[in-house]
């Protein structure tokens, strides 16, 4: 996501927690010849950049895969380093379907079993648990829309917020 918005000119950041996913994100910048200063490695919980650095963020099925406690704090700081707009996209819990209902606990959250994402948190969101999210931070939604897809095959569902948060 950052080559591809470098690559319209705007200045972009990627952040992640793993090392390895940054290492991948660097090689795919190099073979672009982009800077891959642009990407680098964070703890999880301090966003290095000051206080209004971004017009926007964009947040693509991460906050959702984290405990929700964690998520909460995640914003905070996007909050922080946001001027005013955040895009966030969250998996909904119409895709239940696509885990074990019975390894959820009471927050809609479970650690996933499948070899993709095997080991790490998915949290499963609804509006009440979006404006829960949100409500300790200066966002309010502006724009948003979910989005439910039906598997014709084995009729399982998958749905995704998709929301636009401005302060």
């Amino acid at each position: 996501m950052t080559a591809l918005l470098y690559e319209f000119g705007i200045d972009a950041y990627g952040i992640d927690i793993s090392q390895n996913a940054i290492n991948e994100g660097k090689k795919v910048l190099k073979q672009l010849k982009f800077p891959d200063n642009q990407i680098s490695v964070y703890d999880g919980q301090n966003i290095p950049f000051p206080d209004n650095y971004f017009d926007f963020c964009i947040s693509e099925g991460v906050i959702d895969s984290m405990p929700f406690d964690l998520a909460k704090q995640c914003l905070k700081e996007i909050d922080r380093v946001s001027k005013k707009y955040f895009y966030v996209s969250l998996i909904s819990q119409e895709s239940i379907d696509l885990f074990d209902q019975s390894e959820f606990n009471n927050n809609h959250e479970t650690i996933v079993q499948e070899k993709h994402e095997f080991g790490t948190i998915q949290s499963l969101y609804d509006i009440k648990k979006i404006k829960n999210l949100i409500k300790d931070t200066n966002f309010k939604i502006k724009w948003g829309e979910l989005i439910v897809h039906t598997n014709v095959i084995n009729n399982k569902k998958d749905g995704r917020y998709h929301l636009v948060l401005e302060k």
